[in-house]
């Protein structure tokens, strides 16, 4: 099964389905089902003063307080 390495709290949102979409700079070839590994790198401390979730969010989710961004 395919594996893909996601910074936290990026990991969580993912799985969690509050984050539906992830950039990369290569082109996927592959459809179907993968793994999330959420690698113990974190999002930089400078992230938590943009407010990410507001640029395209186009469903009611809200973000959960534990997490710290």
């Amino acid at each position: 099964m395919k594996t893909l390495s996601v910074r936290q709290p990026w990991a969580s949102l993912l799985v969690c389905g509050l984050k539906d979409i992830e950039n990369r700079t290569w082109a996927p070839n592959f459809k179907g089902r993968i793994m999330i590994y959420a690698s113990l790198a974190k999002v930089p401390k400078r992230f938590a003063e943009m407010n990410v979730f507001e640029v395209n969010n186009h469903s009611k989710a809200s973000i959960p307080q534990h997490y710290s961004l």
